[in-house]
């Protein structure tokens, strides 16, 4: 027997529930096999003992609240064990085909096998000398436990539980029914039809017997939430008891008839009463397993309990009154092997005591290891630890005092263990120093660069005017998905796009062209400092097929270090030109051609790979190999369908996406053998960068590999029609047009295109210190600090310092050296007739066979690392001035910034140049016709399966349509999708991560001057495809149900329609009256210019006091009484408007300062509370 698992006395309060805990987690250990989970656990009946089976046949036993291992043994060599009984001569385990009977101590009674033993499942022990075996087999067994012969054999048609009751033996099987025998003679008495498709546990106490299994719902299996509950007296079926989790095992607890006891596969446990109780109590738990719960158990004393999982993993858990449970009332005490006897106590002082006459082993050889050396006899001062070159370029000095931040690169008291030479100390010195340097620092990145996270304090609002002192608008970085708010930023700034997508409308539900130009309208008429959200866009984004497919979402539980957010963005960018360009070009089909269907391309998913400029003729014989070759291209190229006669295909029908970024490209195919050529154009919207790795004398330079990766040549494995099988291409592609917008994917997202361009940059540095020696300018002066300066711009010189990496390419992180750079700011490309391309960063001279055309840089995107954490930003050039974006800080730079290239922190990602002969047209971007119209508030559909209530609806007709300066009354609802992050600091609260909401209703009422006035016209309950973590049904009135399209009776349509026509009237000029609509319209994620808000919340407050309540201001002002049980958002819409209306009178009155006097007053006294 071996030394068991000693848990922590001071258990975790594992309380998943709103009432109090009653249980608490004791410990978990592994099985002693832990190659093979857990079958079954079972408490001993008569000592204190747990009881485990696995898979491979092993069972184990632990010995009280500390699981001490107490035995292991196995009782089949093939089988796993499914049941294990106790009795008071030792244990019964059961496996398929056999019956192993064993003393606690692990010897063997017997093993009884038999013919009719051929698949059981389950055991139960009539007395001591009977037991009932049964399974997926033919007959029930009645054994004699002392003759081992059958008794009897009870036909059945299979049995996987046995349950014993007062009048009955319950006997259920897989397909839901409950056979009720007789328990002497085991006739069958009575059948009750449990769950109509099959059944995973029952069990029976007093006059009930409780059963939970799967139902059959449209021909699928789905885990009933009901557990269905009959009366063994009258043997019917009484009220089912709805429970919140999957219930997959259930038991009574013992001594309480009306309490059971339910698991659910993910270890959830739950306390459910089966009588109606004034106060009903939720008990709910997280046991500590690691995969899917087997089984469970509870003791006969009801103080604890046990579970089990297929990874191995054994849990138990406690009442919270008996933190050192017993397992049963009365236990006998459990037989322990004799312990070896122990030496003689002997204390320090007894000096009397003849210690020889403890012997000391024969010494064969050596000598003893008390014997020590004469030099560890001596005392030497240890070294103390040499200071970190960190720490000293970081240090500042203050008098005599030095201090510098802590990098935290040793663990706390970690000194090393140097007891040599002076000669080898300096050698270890120079080895540590080595390594702290090498290690990524983030001292050296500027703030700007970093990733910035948001802490809200208590109820005030995040200050993002120290982020962001520029016109422009940011983006939240806390969403989920937010990476992309870079590429958001680059492409708003493309002025054809943004006029395109702001004019752009469409009915597909989650059109991403649609919400990028929602995005792009909040972007362009958000003139505070407080960053746009972006949720609507990242809603859809994540609903799309083939983003997933693409592995463009990032989950919450892999956002961390693992994702390469390099290839990431550069398959977002891919991507997203694409998306654009398919649905303004499925849109213009629709609106053309109102009859035809447009079916959206599928997607057949290669994921994180680079996409290779290759592209297969039509006529290319489908196989798995050109299959995924073609697939690799899908949004490398848009899709072309159309052959001209010669063999030639067509270009595809061009959009506005496809005229900024698209680039014609001729691609022939010759057989190497037969010699037949095929042609093909395509449009390519992005040119990835491909990097000759098999050649490492191949130079990087920025604009060799631009050409290279234009001009294509290479051989392929493809179908040939003239040799009929497959053989070898010659691929050459080339570039006929350039576009007015050139994107290109770096690539730099594995390590081998990483250390090619390493060496190169390496190889530039050292040959311009080799052209131009470093000098300290004549007329600088010596920083007061010295070594010790910290400061990344400082302007003086460091004499004798030596520069990191980061510090040499920086002046606030870059000195602008040519050395530091890769790409340029600006480059010529001309096309001869031979269809070759020439680039040069210098003069490009026509010739009159070629047309130069000038790009220049107009935006990069970086991923920073900063050791820690990965984030992206963006560089804009807006109006000759570069900036910087990071999501929600905007900052602006110099032109060194933008180009210095540093990768050990600052990898360059996609760029952007532009055609300096192409005008963007800024000026007819800021006046655009709204894409809205009437239509969307005349005819409305919803989902709904149901008859609609509308008592309070009314739809608009023509004439009531609201014009410009109407007042329209609104208020919204929402729901929970993220609960909040939180962490409790010293001086109160702080958030780390807000939760995130999802409005679930929007209300709008009509306003003063229409005879329906206070009459409702849109109340749309919002489509929700994303799990809702908290209905707040208290605060929002939505509750479960509402929001499902099979369920709800409600108006519910899409959040893409009901925004639709809140943007009509907002571009109509209407005027909403409402309370809190900032809040509102910020998450509904539409910008509503200030002059067509009127918010009551502000119009009955006083500078520098509390907000008050819409139902106290409602109470006070009006004298009725709203929000009783629950929020409704007509009610509060058409009660901010009777409260607009009383302001407008207390105007007249001149009224509205005595009016708020009063109303903070009685605020005071009552506590903001309406009186009952």
């Amino acid at each position: 027997m071996n030394q068991g698992f000693n848990p922590l006395f001071e258990p975790n309060i594992f309380n998943i529930g709103h009432s109090e805990p009653e249980y608490i987690e004791l410990g978990t250990i592994p099985s002693s096999n832990i190659s093979c989970g857990l079958t079954t656990v079972k408490f001993d009946t008569h000592e204190e003992l747990i009881w485990t089976g696995n898979q491979n046949g092993y069972v184990t036993s632990y010995y009280g609240p500390t699981m001490q291992k107490y035995t292991a043994f196995r009782v089949n060599q093939t089988e796993m064990v499914h049941q294990i009984e106790t009795s008071s001569q030792g244990i019964f385990a059961l496996t398929s085909t056999s019956l192993r009977h064993q003393i606690r101590r692990g010897i063997p009674k017997f093993t009884y096998r038999s013919k009719n033993l051929n698949d059981a499942l389950c055991m139960f022990s009539l007395s001591p000398t009977r037991m009932l075996i049964a399974g997926h087999q033919e007959h029930i067994i009645d054994l004699d436990l002392e003759t081992l012969t059958e008794q009897q054999l009870v036909d059945c048609s299979g049995c996987a539980i046995i349950r014993h009751h007062s009048r009955f033996l319950c006997c259920g099987d897989v397909n839901g029914c409950i056979t009720l025998r007789d328990p002497i003679s085991l006739h069958e008495e009575h059948k009750l039809m449990t769950h109509s498709a099959s059944l995973n546990d029952f069990d029976v106490q007093g006059n009930y017997l409780i059963s939970c299994g799967f139902s059959d719902m449209n021909g699928k299996l789905s885990v009933d939430r009901f557990l269905m509950v009959y009366d063994m007296r009258m043997l019917r079926l009484v009220s089912p008891i709805q429970v919140l989790i999957d219930p997959t095992f259930l038991r009574f607890l013992p001594s309480f008839v009306s309490r059971i006891a339910i698991v659910s596969p993910l270890g959830q446990l739950q306390l459910v009463d089966t009588v109606e109780l004034s106060q009903p109590r939720v008990c709910m738990y997280q046991i500590n397993i690691a995969s899917q719960c087997m089984s469970f158990d509870i003791s006969s004393s009801n103080q604890a309990m046990t579970f089990c999982d297929n990874t191995g993993q054994l849990s138990l858990i406690s009442s919270i009154s008996s933190p050192q449970p017993q397992f049963n009332n009365f236990s006998r005490e459990t037989e322990f092997p004799d312990t070896p006897e122990q030496l003689p106590f002997v204390s320090v002082n007894d000096i009397n005591f003849p210690l020889s006459s403890i012997l000391l082993p024969q010494l064969q050889t050596g000598t003893w290891l008390s014997d020590l050396p004469k030099e560890m006899y001596e005392y030497q001062y240890r070294r103390p630890k040499p200071i970190d070159p960190i720490i000293l370029s970081t240090m500042k000095t203050q008098g005599t005092i030095s201090y510098a931040p802590n990098p935290r690169l040793t663990k706390r008291n970690q000194i090393p263990y140097i007891l040599e030479t002076d000669s080898s100390v300096n050698e270890d010195t120079e080895v540590i120093s080595t390594t702290s340097i090498s290690i990524k620092s983030s001292s050296h990145i500027p703030k700007h660069y970093q990733k910035l996270e948001i802490k809200y304090k208590g109820m005030m609002e995040f200050d993002f005017t120290e982020y962001n002192q520029t016109e422009f608008s940011g983006l939240e970085a806390m969403l989920p998905n937010a990476y992309c708010n870079g590429m958001l930023q680059v492409l708003f700034f493309f002025a054809p796009l943004r006029k395109s997508l702001l004019t752009h409308t469409c009915t597909k539900e989650f059109c991403l062209t649609c919400e990028l130009g929602f995005l792009f309208h909040m972007l362009a008429n958000n003139r505070s400092k407080q960053p746009c959200q972006a949720s609507n866009f990242l809603r859809s984004f994540r609903t799309v097929p083939e983003v997933s497919a693409l592995g463009l979402v990032i989950s919450d539980r892999n956002a961390g270090r693992s994702i390469n957010l390099i290839r990431l963005i550069q398959n977002w960018n891919r991507f997203m030109l694409h998306q654009m360009h398919t649905e303004l070009q499925d849109t213009r089909k629709r609106t053309s051609i109102p009859s035809q269907d447009v079916e959206l391309t599928k997607l057949v998913s290669t994921v994180g790979k680079r996409l290779e400029e290759t592209s297969l003729s039509e006529n290319e014989k489908k196989s798995e190999n050109s299959e995924e070759e073609v697939e690799e291209d899908r949004y490398q190229f848009l899709d072309n369908n159309k052959t001209s006669p010669d063999n030639e295909s067509t270009p595809p029908e061009e959009t506005d996406v496809s005229l900024l970024f698209g680039m014609k490209q001729k691609v022939v195919h010759r057989c190497l053998k037969c010699n037949e050529k095929k042609l093909k154009t395509n449009v390519v919207l992005v040119c990835n960068l491909l990097y000759p790795l098999n050649n490492s004398q191949e130079s990087g330079d920025f604009l060799k590999l631009l050409k290279e990766s234009m001009n294509v040549e290479k051989t392929l494995n493809v179908w040939c029609d003239s040799c009929n099988r497959f053989i070898q291409h010659n691929h050459c592609a080339r570039i006929t047009d350039l576009p007015n917008i050139l994107a290109i994917n770096c690539g730099l997202d594995n390590e081998k295109e990483l250390e090619f361009l390493k060496k190169y940059l390496n190889q530039t540095h050292q040959d311009f210190n080799n052209q131009s020696p470093v000098s300290e300018p004549l007329m600088s002066k010596a920083c007061r600090y010295g070594m010790k300066c910290t400061r990344i711009d400082c302007m003086f010189t460091h004499p004798n310092r030596k520069q990191t990496s980061s510090e040499s390419s920086s002046s606030n992180g870059h000195n602008g050296k040519p050395c530091d750079r890769w790409f340029p700011l600006s480059f010529k490309i001309s096309i001869n007739e031979a269809e070759n391309i020439l680039i040069d960063e210098n003069d490009l001279k026509s010739d009159g066979d070629n047309s130069v055309r000038l790009f220049s840089l107009v935006a990069v995107t970086y991923c920073i690392d900063d050791g820690q954490q990965r984030n992206l930003i963006a560089f804009i050039l807006k109006n000759d001035q570069w900036f910087v974006f990071n999501d929600f800080c905007i900052k602006k730079v110099n032109e060194d910034e933008v180009l210095t290239v540093v990768l050990d922190w600052k990898i360059p990602t996609v760029l952007f140049y532009k055609d300096t002969s192409f005008d963007m047209n800024e000026n007819d971007v800021v006046v655009h016709e709204s894409p809205f119209t009437s239509d969307l508030l005349l005819n409305e559909k919803f989902f709904a399966k149901f008859e609609l209530d509308s008592s309070n609806f009314l739809p608009l007709s023509k004439d009531e349509i609201p014009k410009q300066g109407d007042l329209v009354a609104m208020d919204a609802e929402f729901v929970t999708l993220n609960p909040e992050e939180s962490e409790i600091s010293s001086d109160g609260k702080m958030t780390i991560k807000p939760r995130v909401a999802s409005v679930a209703r929007i209300s709008c009422i009509r306003g003063p001057g229409n005879d329906k006035e206070g009459v409702a016209f849109i109340d749309d309950y919002i489509l929700t495809c994303e799990q809702v973590s908290d209905y707040l049904t208290k605060f929002s009135g939505i509750k479960p149900g509402d929001l499902d399209a099979n369920l709800s009776n409600k108006r519910l349509t899409t959040l893409k329609s009901s925004y639709q026509k809140l943007r009509y009237l907002v571009d109509s000029g209407v005027t909403f009256v409402g309370h809190g609509l900032k809040n509102d319209f910020r998450v509904i994620n539409l910008h509503v210019p200030s002059k067509q808000i009127i918010d009551t919340v502000y119009l009955f407050h006083f500078p520098h006091h509390r907000m008050v309540s819409l139902k106290f201001l409602a109470w006070h002002f009006l004298g009725i009484k709203i929000q009783s049980e629950t929020h409704d958002s007509i009610e509060d819409a058409r009660t901010s408007l009777q409260l607009y209306k009383h302001y407008q009178k207390l105007q007249l009155e001149d009224a509205v300062s005595s009016a708020l006097n009063t109303l903070y007053d009685v605020g005071k006294q009552l506590q903001w509370k309406v009186p009952e």
